[in-house]
């Protein structure tokens, strides 16, 4: 039998026939792959804990060309507080569904295996909103799309770091000067907000969460996030309606 083992995430999972799933993994070294798991959906299967969304686990995986199927597993963290509240089971689930349709099938990218369980321990400990804004700027940064902040995104002059009510304008690629902005989708940014951009997309560890924000600023962050989204994303991230009442 040709197996292998490797350290996971679930991203997504599908219900097949009347007791199977099949489930997204999104693997160490190894990247996405969809996985049979037979008889996971009984109520004592071995299965159950593993296959489970936001289940990060070890796992042996039997492989042929065209297939990969569940042989076992054991679960190192289950993300439950995350499931148990209605906000953060809306903001984790939009974690893992922007991954899934952003990320080609087995395509390693470990980087954004840790910043999604970064993001998903970070909802216990900070808010929310704040969390998944900051998950959105390092998520587009880490696939190549990070937001221009020292300088124009379009002609390159460097920031000229306006104060309220001048507040900078920045559209999907980061900053724009007033001589760029003109037709262009922008929305205006102070210092608080630039700030907090800044920040994550300097920090690298665990410290990506960990910052707070006024309410004022907060939105503006949130309406960059959105901008990234907009305009990098072609695919439809349907969670993220369950969320847009709250900002992201």
């Amino acid at each position: 039998m040709r197996t292998f083992e490797a350290r996971g995430l679930v991203l997504k999972e599908t219900p097949a026939g009347e007791a199977d799933k099949t489930v997204t993994l999104f693997l160490k070294g190894r990247g996405k792959i969809q996985v049979a798991c037979r008889g996971a959906r009984k109520p004592r299967s071995k299965f159950m804990a593993i296959t489970q969304l936001f289940a990060y686990a070890d796992y042996v995986i039997y492989s042929d060309p065209r297939f990969f199927s569940l042989c076992r597993g054991e679960a190192i963290e289950t993300f439950y507080y995350v499931r148990e509240q209605y906000d953060r089971l809306c903001y984790g689930s939009f974690f893992l569904e922007l991954a899934d349709k952003v990320l080609m099938d087995q395509s390693p990218e470990d980087e954004i295996l840790l910043l999604l369980l970064r993001g998903l321990s970070a909802l216990g400990k900070y808010r929310p909103s704040l969390v998944s804004m900051a998950f959105v700027l390092k998520f587009m940064q880490m696939s190549g799309y990070a937001p221009a902040i020292e300088h124009c995104a379009v002609c390159g002059a460097p920031a000229e770091n306006k104060k309220p009510p001048h507040a900078e304008r920045f559209g999907a690629q980061g900053r724009i000067c007033e001589k760029c902005v003109t037709g262009r989708r922008t929305i205006p940014m102070g210092p608080g907000a630039v700030s907090a951009a800044a920040y994550v997309l300097a920090q690298d560890g665990g410290g990506i969460f960990a910052f707070r924000l006024d309410e004022a600023s907060a939105n503006e962050l949130a309406g960059l996030a959105e901008l990234l989204l907009d305009f990098h994303s072609e695919w439809e991230i349907k969670s993220r309606a369950l969320i847009m009442g709250h900002r992201l």
